[in-house]
């Protein structure tokens, strides 16, 4: 549409080798995405999309547990 309606703009983004710097662009964010994002995880026990692997599980035990030396 861009370059059948606004010609100039569409040559001024899109022309030469500036369509090698637009797909580099895009490219790197989806590689930021998927490297440096936490996966998302289906958890069929709530039928839905986690960022948490274990959720659902027993929570880790850590917190409750008082260990002294008395």
């Amino acid at each position: 549409m861009a370059s059948r309606n606004y010609r100039r703009l569409a040559r001024l983004v899109f022309d030469g080798k500036r369509t090698y710097i637009w797909l580099l662009i895009s490219s790197s964010y989806a590689f930021y995405g998927l490297s440096f994002t936490p996966p998302m995880i289906f958890s069929p026990k709530y039928f839905a999309w986690f960022g948490n692997p274990y959720t659902g599980f027993r929570n880790d035990l850590a917190d409750k547990v008082v260990n002294s030396d008395k």
